[in-house]
């Protein structure tokens, strides 16, 4: 999650989109005040760059207190994998648009557009599979896969909605990204040379194989697809997005 004030934006981050590279090309506008949360290993990426790490995001001394249990129970997460302190997060990665709301002001949050990525759910499913593969000895057949760990394709729902209602001014799909990020360049001055910066930036790649194609791992079950489809249904009705 970012927040700059000037331009005025807001950018929320979904799982599995390339959200790690916007955020890190994002980070070349960001003045003393905005908002940078942190990125977890890939902080290196970003200081190798030269970028601005993190600030702004966490509780200041006297907000201690209105940290959540799931605040504090994430920062032990992130302490005992060797991140941060364990000091609570007031704004963090993939933060929900809801509470990034609640924890600006009314003005912050009124007055910034909102920005966020979509990407074809049906690709989505087959890039989560991987990451999940990756981060676990286990081997798990792709169909099976998706029947038991479905509800995680759901869980981008929560930067784009607020209580079932679009909160997201402007997406970026993730298959036109160079078209949709010089179309923002052009409407907002401010971040000029943003595509160029994304193109030079490539954050957890690697993990999914060449050539592995959505089509390849749905093939003709038609209960699979039902299942992304109905895990995905805003993303699916609202961009037209299919599996072809």
């Amino acid at each position: 999650m970012i927040y700059l004030r000037d331009p005025g934006l807001i950018f929320l981050k979904p799982h599995k989109v390339a959200g790690t590279s916007f955020e890190i090309a994002l980070s070349k506008y960001a003045k003393p005040g905005d908002i940078l949360t942190p990125l977890g290993r890939d902080e290196q990426l970003r200081a190798a760059k030269g970028l601005p790490g993190p600030q702004g995001h966490l509780y200041a001394q006297a907000e201690l207190a209105l940290a959540t249990d799931d605040d504090r129970a994430r920062a032990k997460r992130q302490q005992a994998r060797g991140m941060g302190d364990g000091q609570p997060l007031k704004f963090y990665n993939h933060i929900s648009a809801s509470l990034v709301r609640d924890r600006l002001t009314d003005k912050e949050w009124s007055e910034a557009i909102k920005i966020s990525i979509v990407r074809n759910p049906f690709d989505l499913a087959v890039s989560t599979y991987f990451w999940w593969q990756d981060r676990n000895a286990e081997e798990m057949p792709f169909a099976l896969w998706c029947m038991e760990f479905h509800p995680s394709l759901r869980r981008n729902g929560e930067q784009y909605l607020i209580d079932g209602q679009i909160t997201v001014d402007r997406f970026i799909r993730f298959e036109k990204f160079a078209e949709d990020i010089a179309a923002l360049e052009r409407d907002y001055p401010a971040l000029s040379g943003l595509a160029e910066a994304f193109a030079g930036t490539r954050a957890k790649a690697g993990i999914r194989p060449e050539g592995a194609k959505a089509v390849h791992f749905f093939g003709q079950n038609r209960a699979l697809r039902r299942l992304v489809e109905k895990s995905c249904a805003f993303e699916m009705e609202h961009f037209g997005y299919t599996l072809e």
